[in-house]
């Protein structure tokens, strides 16, 4: 859409230190988007007035003719010329060599087929004031010969090219007296407000007309009214420059009048020929819906086939418009026209868009209505239009009364707007009488009760724009100026978040295990299969059973990570030499936890614990225990945890093998256990090789952990280390022995290592034998080897 500085000046007064890019820039900062700007006329400052004072035949040219032309002062121009209507007598418009039109030619003394010529004759176009013409700009009589062309032809103007996408919610700006509130509003400006002028009419008129509309809901507002004595003919210069400054081409004084008052106020008119409407002295307009398969040519000569979703303008015998898009030609407007119907109506936004995209027909008055107009607005388009008729044409009268039927009510609230709201938004203090000044200025009605305002929407925002107090504030800070608004960091206080130290040893766990052991982390559903508890040898019965499963199969809670790991493990075996999972998750028994079920009574969810369990398999290693207990060992040396194990066979699950299980000990709190998987188990599932176990309680780990290990300090005296191969039975367990020789002098020995287990030739059938490094070591003094070998004496 283009917008004309001149026209806008007819509603506002623009300082003249603000130049047309500052208008731009504020335009762009407050209410639009300019793709650009072109500032036309400039030219006709070095543009002269001259008299053609002979014109003659080109000798060498059919269609040229050769000029001598008086530019004033004396001087005499002898002009080549090729416009068919350039005579002696005209006052024209001369461009002298030197001088660069807007279509970027400069013009220089040059032969043109052996004649010279001094300076061009311009027509309207060259000088860019509007389409090409068939000749030259011929001038009044009484322009002044060797004058400035700017001084006779007023034609400089400022063209502003909109970006239409940016006013899609704005459909009080697709007119130059809506944009220019805007301008006033943001220039501190006062408004020129139009008011509507009631006009004249003739009752006595035998010219009658009805109207009737079917369907108020699409058309909430039409207005018609007959206008005789119209004398079809040229719009008078002024009219056309205007249409032609913004790119509408003039078509004759009716039309150019209904599209002058669409691009002025945003309203789309349309004027009908009052003969051929209708048969026969009945006229009547009747507002409708289309017929399915009704065929219809519009105004380009196009036949379009109807249906029943599109509204259309009749009389009683056939469509004559496509209501809000384009008219027909079975009553258009032509040169014999007298008499006229202006139509200046209201329709439905998405009746209009559903229309327009399907019969693939855009228009200038689609493209407004379907932005969702003010239906007042079709009043003061009708009053301006009779206003312009009235002027242009003095002879027209308005036959009969305005009709006027409407069925329409618009939201304009008030909306209720606290300061403290506005400043909190837009983050920063604005006066309160400069909120007030700028929602008035912008043609809201403002009432302050205390810290309040109560804001009257005006109906030409009230159709689908402002609605809310948010809407108001974006109203008051873009006039405002977002520029005015000092850009700084939202405040907002700093505390620490609370720690989470389930969650900080939980990663620590899975860093420690994926990545320092290797093994790869599992997330199983928290749901157990029924045949899977059986084949581990659990009771599926002390499950909490689900009533709304996600899967038929898996229809428990379950209450250990070992039998999900198990499957993972079968499923996984076939495809690597060793197999290392883990998995961190939730377990579930009956009796009652520390969840609430629901704030309505005191019922608690099941018992939820958090639960580590991890399995290797090595194919070819028969020992996969002490891999799982490596692990384990790891784990919570990585962790700071003081921790022993001890032989464990009370109360084993039924998928642990009896022979290989420990407890995890800290303190005086089992952590867990490791061990393998019993055999019976290894086969049901179908594992080809035997699985280390371990697992433990997370809660308990958890509670255990500190960040960081206790600070030790470097021991001062060097430490002695012995070996020691002991003779046992078989059953003997190490970790037993390792107990008995801190007991015996605890204050020497530092630490014992079980480095070898021997059983096979040479040791007697029953037993095995047992090598330890032991490490002796003073807190006091140097020791002394003697002194070392005197305590392991003690221990044999």
């Amino acid at each position: 859409m283009k917008i004309s500085l001149n026209w806008l000046k007819d509603f506002v007064s623009v300082p003249k230190k603000i130049t047309p890019e500052a208008l731009a820039s504020k335009l762009m900062l407050t209410t639009t988007e300019i793709e650009g700007i072109e500032k036309r006329g400039e030219v006709l400052d070095k543009l002269v007035v001259g008299f053609v004072k002979s014109r003659e035949k080109h000798p060498n040219a059919d269609r040229l003719s050769v000029t001598k032309v008086d530019i004033g002062n004396g001087k005499i121009l002898n002009i080549v010329c090729g416009a068919p209507n350039v005579a002696a007598g005209q006052k024209v418009v001369v461009a002298l060599p030197g001088v660069t039109l807007p279509n970027g030619l400069t013009l220089e003394r040059r032969e043109v087929r052996g004649i010279v010529s001094e300076g061009m004759i311009c027509s309207a176009d060259e000088m860019g004031l509007g389409p090409s013409h068939s000749g030259i700009l011929v001038l009044n009589s009484a322009a002044k010969v060797g004058a400035k062309v700017s001084t006779i032809l007023p034609a400089q103007d400022v063209i502003y090219e909109i970006d239409n996408k940016s006013l899609s919610h704005r459909s009080d700006l697709w007119g130059h007296y809506g944009m220019a509130r805007e301008v006033a509003a943001f220039l501190g400006q006062k408004f020129k407000e139009y008011k509507i002028k009631k006009s004249k009419t003739s009752a006595k008129s035998p010219l009658k007309l009805e109207v009737k509309v079917q369907n108020k809901k699409l058309c909430p507002r039409y207005l018609a009214a007959v206008v005789e004595n119209i004398k079809i003919g040229p719009s008078p210069a002024w009219l056309a420059a205007r249409l032609e400054s913004v790119g509408v081409r003039s078509i004759n004084n009716i039309v150019d009048i209904t599209n002058y008052v669409m691009l002025e106020l945003g309203q789309p008119l349309h004027a009908f020929d009052f003969e051929k409407i209708g048969n026969g002295k009945k006229k009547a307009i009747v507002v409708r819906e289309a017929k399915d398969g009704e065929n219809f040519v519009t105004i380009d000569g196009v036949q379009r086939k109807l249906d029943k979703s599109m509204l259309v303008i009749a009389d009683t015998l056939k469509p004559v418009a496509i209501a809000g898009v384009m008219g027909g030609q079975n009553s258009e407007v032509n040169d014999k026209t007298s008499k006229i119907i202006l139509e200046s109506a209201n329709f439905d936004f998405i009746s209009i868009r559903k229309t327009s995209m399907r019969l693939g027909l855009r228009t200038e008055a689609s493209i407004r209505f379907e932005k969702g107009l003010d239906p007042n607005l079709a009043e003061l388009g009708m009053a301006r239009v009779l206003e312009l008729i009235a002027k242009i044409l003095p002879g027209a009268k308005i036959a009969g009364k305005i009709i006027d039927v409407k069925n329409f009510k618009l939201n304009q609230g008030p909306i209720k707007l606290s300061f403290d709201y506005l400043n909190k938004k837009i983050g920063e203090i604005i006066p309160p009488a400069k909120v007030v000044s700028i929602l008035k200025a912008l043609g809201f009605s403002v009432k302050k009760v205390g810290k309040i305002l109560n804001v009257k929407i005006p109906t030409w925002r009230a159709t689908k724009d402002v609605s809310i107090p948010d809407d108001l504030v974006e109203e008051v800070v873009r006039v405002y100026g977002y520029e005015n608004i000092p850009a700084k960091m939202p405040e907002a206080g700093m505390t620490r978040p609370e720690e989470n130290n389930a969650r900080k040893v939980e990663r620590l766990v899975k860093n420690i295990l994926a990545k320092g052991l290797e093994m790869t982390e599992i997330c199983n559903y928290s749901f157990a299969e029924e045949k899977v508890l059986k084949k581990i040898g659990l009771n599926p019965a002390e499950h909490i059973r689900l009533k709304n499963s996600i899967n038929k199969n898996l229809t428990h809670l379950r209450q250990s990570l070992i039998p999900g790991l198990v499957a993972n493990m079968a499923q996984n075996q076939h495809f690597a030499e060793e197999v290392r999972i883990f998995e961190i998750g939730k377990i579930f028994f009956r009796e009652a936890g520390e969840f609430i079920k629901s704030n309505a009574g005191g019922e608690r969810l099941p018992r939820q614990d958090e639960s580590l369990a991890g399995m290797i398999l090595e194919k070819g290693n028969e020992t996969p225990f002490y891999e799982a207990k490596d692990a384990i060992a790891v784990m919570l040396d990585a962790l700071h945890i003081k921790y022993s194990f001890e032989v464990w066979q009370k109360d084993l699950p039924a998928w642990a093998n009896q022979a290989r299980t420990i407890r995890i000990v800290a303190g005086d709190k089992t952590l867990g256990i490791i061990t393998e998987l019993a055999l019976q188990v290894q086969q049901s599932f179908g594992v080809r090789h035997r699985v280390g176990i371990f697992g433990i309680n997370f809660a308990e780990l958890v509670k255990l952990y500190r960040d960081g290990a206790a600070y030790r300090s470097i021991p001062k005296y060097p430490s002695i280390e012995l070996d020691l191969a002991l003779l046992v039975p078989r059953k003997t367990v190490w970790g037993d022995v390792s107990k008995n020789i801190f007991e015996t002098e605890n204050r020497l020995v530092k630490e014992v290592q079980l480095f070898d287990v021997y059983e096979g030739s040479g040791v007697e059938a029953g037993k095995k034998s047992l090598a330890f490094r032991i490490i002796y070591r003073s807190d006091e003094r140097t020791l002394k080897l003697e002194e070392a070998k005197k305590v392991e004496e003690l221990n044999l």
